[in-house]
């Protein structure tokens, strides 16, 4: 790592520009240079349609032979923030996320600069925080010709005349393959969009909405942390508020630590840990489901199994039933307060396809996180094998992240199948009790939950629409009284 590197001051500078920011302690962009024409400091080179395009910032004549950079003025001359801003639409509009930079982007197209120097800062500090690299940078006080060890100059390196082979062996990217990038033709190198968690927000958000409905209905949906890598909770120990209050989200105080202390010693060996969240969902009544096409486990393993680093979904005993007798793992039947009740749950709450009236249990294994600080062994896009160590920040467990998630999935997908047995209710006067009042409080709750998701719409529409959609489509549906 440089401690300390001189850059000139670029427009919408090239990648190696920031490989530069991101690798070093301090820089200093250059002010007291003389200013010269066709480099970065007033062009920026594009990937449009037909190839590479170059977008050049007219500046104003100065009354000199030579001029510092800190005094080249920007000139109106052409139009060209129009010029420029629709040759960029034109070039990305169609690529991800470019709705969601856009705006923070377009300000530099209306706002009028008087100073070359001031507007590539401002452009370059955006980019910085963008990509999330945040580098200690200010303008030079003069120009400085003579370096002391730590110091490296890259003020005429980094040119769009110059082959970086040749003139900065230190960049080399190493672009590495990915599935993602197979498919969609991209990839976004920091782990972002579709590829990070961060797209948890609209599960998050509509699944809050779902929870305080079925809590109306009775239902209660609660996860927790069942165990980090060989650290399992003791669920005789389980309580609800431990696993709210425990950076682990485990429900027992003891296996929190211990898991802790075992996290600490994986992020210490630059290692990352896997492990296991369980949901428990009570209050449902039983017939909520499908026996064929929408069965309640089916649904429910397909929108836990769409979370992220989740690599199994169990209901019930899961995979152990596989190792039982027939007689060891039927659930007895009886009568309890003249309710039908089972004596055991091996079933995890639901039979073919459907709940059966006890607690449903829903089990999720998490993978390791991948991005780990060790030297892994990948291939690159040109087909030859390669070395890749990551840098940034990353958690060393998915885990106590996912689970909120899984808790959100779950109940976004039991009211969904809620509102499928309420629609067969209208078409029949025997509703089991509790139907009706819920569908009335439904109907009476519109006006407050409409505004929320609105919001959530806003916030992520393409994880929303889906479930909001079906839910208003069903509420017209349900109360045309």
């Amino acid at each position: 790592m440089e401690n300390t590197i001189y850059l000139s001051s670029a427009y919408l500078a090239p990648v190696e520009y920031y490989t530069k920011l991101f690798a070093c302690e301090k820089a200093y962009v250059e002010q007291y240079d003389n200013y010269v024409k066709q480099t970065y400091r007033n062009r920026c080179v594009i990937a449009a349609a037909d190839g590479p395009l170059a977008l050049t910032i007219p500046t104003e004549k100065s009354g000199t032979p030579k001029c510092l950079m800190k005094d080249v003025r920007i000139s109106d001359h052409g139009n060209w923030r129009h010029i420029h801003w629709n040759a960029l639409v034109a070039a990305y509009r169609n690529s991800p996320f470019f709705e969601y930079y856009a705006d923070d982007f377009h300000v530099f197209y209306e706002k009028k600069y008087a100073f070359l120097w001031d507007y590539n800062q401002e452009i370059c500090s955006l980019v910085c925080d963008l990509i999330d690299i945040h580098p200690r940078m200010e303008g030079t006080t003069e120009y400085c010709m003579e370096f002391v060890p730590g110091e490296v100059d890259f003020r005429e390196t980094i040119h769009p005349k110059r082959d970086w082979r040749e003139a900065d062996a230190d960049f080399c990217p190493k672009p590495y393959y990915q599935v993602f990038d197979a498919k969609y033709g991209f990839r976004d190198y920091r782990g972002g969009g579709r590829s990070s968690g961060r797209e948890t927000i609209g599960r998050v958000a509509a699944g809050a909405i779902a929870a305080k409905i079925l809590e109306q209905m009775g239902i209660t949906v609660f996860a927790y942390t069942r165990s980090i890598g060989p650290v399992d909770a003791d669920l005789t120990k389980f309580n609800r508020t431990t696993a709210r209050s425990t950076i682990t989200a485990m429900p027992d105080a003891e296996a929190d630590e211990k898991a802790c202390a075992y996290l600490q010693q994986a992020r210490e060996a630059c290692d990352s840990v896997g492990g296991c969240m369980e949901c428990l969902v009570e209050g449902l009544p039983a017939g909520i489901g499908d026996p064929v096409f929408e069965k309640l486990d089916a649904n429910l393993a397909k929108a836990i199994m769409s979370i992220g680093a989740v690599k199994a979904v169990e209901i019930g005993d899961g995979a152990e039933a596989s190792r039982h007798t027939g007689s060891e793992n039927n659930d007895p039947f009886r009568m309890e307060n003249g309710k039908v009740v089972k004596a055991s749950n091996h079933s995890g709450g639901t039979l073919g396809g459907m709940s059966d009236g006890s607690p449903l249990l829903i089990r999720a294994y998490v993978k390791p996180t991948p991005s780990i600080f060790r030297p892994q062994q990948t291939v690159n896009c040109s087909g030859e094998n390669t070395e890749l160590t990551i840098r940034g920040r990353h958690d060393p467990i998915i885990v106590p992240r996912a689970v909120v998630v899984m808790e959100c999935m779950t109940a976004i997908t039991v009211l969904d199948a809620m509102m499928g047995r309420m629609e067969e209710y209208t078409s029949f006067s025997g509703a089991p009790e509790g139907a009706v009042s819920s569908m009335k409080f439904l109907y009476k709750t519109a006006e407050n939950v409409e505004p929320a998701a609105s919001v959530v719409q806003q916030a992520a529409p393409a994880e929303a629409d889906n479930f909001f959609v079906r839910l208003w489509k069903k509420f017209i549906a349900l109360f045309q009284f």
